[in-house]
C-alpha cells in the first residue's frame, strides 16, 4: 500500500551492551483521516518502524525529515509474536529517488 507520510525524526540506536541495535524511523500519516478527535485525544499519533540495518541512518538524507514523502508499506510477521503481522515501510520516494529500507 502506499501512503504520503511526514517523517519526523531518525535514530541510531547502536549501544554496544544494548540488548538492540537498529534504526528507528519516526513518522505521521499525512492525510486528514490521521486526524483523531475524541473524548481523550485530538491529534495525530506517532507511528513508528525499526530496523536491524544500522546502515539505513545514512542512507536516509536529513533534508526528508519534516516534509511530506510518498512511501510504500509491507506487511510482515512479528517477531516477537508469529501470531500478528505488523506493517513497516518498505521503500520511501523522495526527490526522484526510492530509498529501499527491506
Amino acid at each position: 500500500m502506499k501512503e504520503k507520510i511526514v517523517i519526523r525524526n531518525i535514530l541510531r540506536s547502536q549501544k554496544p551492551d544494548a540488548a538492540y541495535k537498529g534504526v528507528r524511523i519516526g513518522f505521521d500519516f499525512a492525510s486528514d483521516k490521521a486526524i483523531a478527535n475524541n473524548s481523550n485525544y485530538k491529534g495525530i499519533a506517532e507511528n513508528a518502524c525499526w530496523y536491524d540495518d544500522l546502515s539505513l541512518f545514512d542512507k536516509l538524507p536529513v533534508e526528508i525529515i519534516n516534509k511530506p514523502v510518498d512511501a510504500t508499506f509491507k506487511t510482515i510477521q512479528n517477531s516477537r509474536n508469529p501470531m500478528k503481522s505488523i506493517s513497516t515501510i518498505e521503500t520511501i520516494f523522495y526527490n526522484g529517488s526510492n530509498i529501499r529500507l527491506l
